[in-house]
């Protein structure tokens, strides 16, 4: 049985107790207050620690050039740039994001993730603190430190601003705990068995689609080459492998 056949039809389901409206609504509820700059909880709920100051224009502009880097480098050409800029224009780098991660999408995480949250004495979260959530932990990849922690020291060599003025560090700590990325008991045993990513299978074929309806065709081919190598190449060994097994036996 087919890992792909079984997993890459999947579809996540919308949660209609969130609100949501489709594709074209994908950023509807980000245009009202989702660009706040801070997400956290009343005193004594989840956080515990201290807000901290506006991110530094400094820090803004390391990051900016640090996108104009890729930009110039990265070779990838939008095929959808209108709607991609139209999306920039509306709802900013909210916008953008919402291209590839949709409102629907981050809604049935929530009704994945908050049941978890709810074993664990934690109250539901909203879908403007899963959006900071996520926006944190992409920002983990491009600033790294050794321990999560270490993003809301007061210690003068650890510590970001950015961090602390997003959301409080228990409640970020808090909702890493109880990610989920799949479907609660949905996955057969089998795929389990022979896919190591059937935990987030789903997830990732849902976000790679969009990628290849807005990004460039060139990445699109080099993805399709690299699996058809990769076909061959196992093909090959398992040749090999009889072959092998074949002279064993005689």
């Amino acid at each position: 049985m087919d890992i792909e056949l079984l997993l890459s039809e999947w579809e996540p389901e919308g949660n209609d107790r969130h609100g949501s409206q489709g594709n074209e609504n994908d950023s509807e509820e980000e245009s009202k207050g989702d660009d706040a700059e801070c997400v956290g909880r009343d005193d004594g709920a989840v956080g515990g620690t201290m807000i901290g100051p506006r991110v530094d224009p400094d820090i803004l502009r390391v990051g900016q050039r640090y996108i104009d880097g890729l930009e110039a480098e990265g070779g990838i050409t939008l095929l959808q740039e209108e709607k991609a800029m139209r999306a920039f224009r509306e709802k900013g780098i909210l916008g953008l994001f919402a291209l590839f991660f949709t409102r629907k999408l981050r809604n049935t995480l929530l009704q994945w993730i908050n049941p978890r949250l709810r074993e664990n004495g934690t109250p539901d979260i909203t879908l403007r603190e899963l959006n900071a959530y996520i926006g944190l932990e992409i920002a983990t990849s491009l600033c790294p430190l050794n321990r999560l922690r270490d993003y809301w020291s007061t210690n003068e060599l650890y510590g970001h601003p950015l961090f602390q003025s997003t959301m409080q560090r228990d409640l970020f700590l808090g909702i890493r705990a109880a990610i989920t990325l799949h479907p609660t008991d949905t996955v057969p045993e089998e795929v389990k068995q022979r896919d190591p990513l059937w935990h987030c299978r789903s997830i990732l074929n849902n976000i790679l689609k969009k990628c290849a309806l807005l990004a460039s065709r060139a990445i699109s081919s080099y993805l399709s080459w690299s699996s058809e190598n990769l076909r061959l190449v196992s093909e090959r060994e398992d040749a090999l492998a009889q072959q092998s097994n074949l002279r064993l036996h005689q």
